[in-house]
């Protein structure tokens, strides 16, 4: 079981089986058979989450993240040098501009402890 799935068994039902959370989930295929996700798949999905009003939106991302000089990255099946993915700046402004009561951000990537760091600039 992928860890989308996983994550999803976990946060869809409560332990008595109610309903909790109403999950999506976008993944991608390493085998080309199914679906690809790139920057445009997953910038439509974010700004959908958080685009109603609801008392918490969480967002799970597991995959590759990067940072560079410019910003940290959501890597994305389209990465290309100078163009990795899915900026977290614009991760976290949707999520600022959400009229969401609560946002969960859930990154189980590399550098996720970083991401949401703007570069410094000197």
């Amino acid at each position: 079981m992928s860890d989308a799935q996983s994550m999803t068994v976990l946060l869809g039902k409560h332990d008595d089986g109610s309903p909790n959370f109403d999950c999506r989930i976008l993944k991608a295929t390493l085998d080309g058979k199914g679906d690809k996700i790139g920057r445009p798949e997953l910038r439509k999905a974010v700004k959908e989450l958080f685009a109603n009003p609801a008392e918490v939106a969480l967002l799970y991302f597991s995959g590759h993240g990067t940072v560079n000089d410019l910003d940290g990255y959501l890597v994305t099946q389209d990465a290309a040098s100078y163009d990795e993915g899915l900026a977290m700046a614009e991760v976290l402004k949707m999520a600022n501009d959400s009229k969401t009561v609560e946002v969960v951000v859930f990154l189980d990537c590399c550098h996720a402890g970083n991401l949401g760091n703007p570069p410094s600039i000197d």
